[in-house]
């Protein structure tokens, strides 16, 4: 896993080395993940992360990069005890194509869209009947590790350097195609800020 990791770093290190029109943005934000198969409440949590733009024009422009994430979710049984608890980690890939233009001074609107491509690192499940401790659906071969998303969003960017922006992505892929009879997609809503370079 950690060679996986580092490769994303350098290859995202490169792409930006090797483009002067490449603007590099850190963010962070608020998570929210539903899986099709369980209609309880989502998973919840934080990414954090950085990404680059290559402007085609003063309107259009490609992004991409890596960002780190952290879901987790409870379930309580009637008399309020954890009775369970799933914590996710992944990174993400996106691809999106954005399309901007000035809204006022030093506002900026924009909208994007394009895939984006998620790699599992670890999921562990816990559960007050289980005396082994967590499972880990990776190792088990119950959930996969890779999924492919497609989605779109829009934001705001104050002053050419804060940035504000959500998304929705639909999950492509059948997490779960290893389990006979059930079928998980995995979507995703999000909300985060940047700051540019």
């Amino acid at each position: 896993m950690k060679r996986i990791l580092v490769s994303i770093v350098a290859a995202f290190l490169m792409l930006v080395g090797s483009n002067a029109n490449a603007q590099v943005a850190i963010g962070a934000g608020y998570n929210l993940l539903f899986q099709s198969y369980d209609t309880s409440d989502p998973l919840q949590g934080f990414y954090i992360g950085a990404d680059y733009t290559f402007a085609i024009n003063k309107n259009i422009g490609v992004s991409s990069g890596a960002y780190l994430s952290y879901v987790t979710m409870g379930k309580y049984s009637p008399s309020g005890i954890l009775a369970a608890e799933q914590r996710d980690s992944y990174v993400t890939i996106p691809v999106h194509v954005s399309y901007g233009k000035s809204l006022a001074y030093n506002l900026r609107g924009f909208v994007f869209a394009g895939p984006s491509f998620d790699i599992g690192l670890t999921n562990k499940t816990y559960s007050m009947y289980n005396e082994d401790g967590a499972m880990d659906l990776y190792k088990l071969r119950r959930y996969n590790r890779f999924d492919a998303k497609i989605g779109c969003g829009l934001g705001v960017d104050l002053n050419y350097k804060f940035r504000i922006l959500g998304g929705y992505d639909y999950g492509l892929l059948d997490r779960m195609s290893k389990v006979k009879g059930t079928v998980c997609h995995s979507n995703r809503l999000y909300l985060g800020v940047a700051y540019h370079f």
